[in-house]
């Protein structure tokens, strides 16, 4: 009956032959820095990870499905796992072929407001949403489309700061 996680999953040399435990499983989320959401290693009987429910990842650092001689990922895995992390597969039977980081910042915001909305109930106060909306404009000056650091002097992300300030303190 699990649907979400908070941290980190590590499936590290288990008899398990497939992740049906977890078949309900809808999102794995870690924003720590250094996090992962996901480690899948060394497991000689897995031979599928069954995670068709699964919506979102959000993980700061790579999720790693190793070494698991067994395990046959489709291409249905693998994309439904990459939508917003990125996926290292390597000594699996059958590995993610061609996959890279999908996400864009505005994919890891929409992730934490739906986090945010999880544990904060149904109702958002438009305060908190508006300042939700400024920091999506922040990342997005920032950071740009194609998640790649946008060439934003200092004293262009110090304007952008100072406007966001002025806005925030109307709020």
């Amino acid at each position: 009956n699990v649907t979400s996680i908070y941290g980190s999953l590590e499936v590290v040399n288990t008899s398990l032959i497939s992740f049906s435990p977890l078949w309900k499983l809808q999102r794995l989320c870690n924003p720590s820095v250094n996090g992962t959401t996901l480690v899948v290693r060394s497991n000689l009987n897995l031979r599928s990870i069954y995670l068709h429910n699964l919506n979102h990842t959000l993980s700061n650092s790579p999720i790693h499905i190793r070494n698991n001689p067994t395990l046959s990922l489709s291409s249905d895995d693998c994309e439904r796992i990459n939508r917003s992390a990125e996926v290292l597969t390597t000594g699996n039977k059958q590995n993610c072929r061609g996959f890279i980081k999908l996400s864009n910042y505005c994919s890891y915001l929409i992730v934490l407001v739906e986090v945010f909305l999880e544990f904060f109930g149904m109702g958002i106060d438009p305060t908190i949403a508006q300042i939700v909306a400024l920091l999506a404009l922040f990342a997005h000056l920032v950071y740009g489309e194609n998640d790649e650091t946008s060439n934003v002097t200092h004293e262009e992300l110090f304007e952008v700061l100072s406007g966001l300030e002025i806005i925030a303190g109307s709020l």
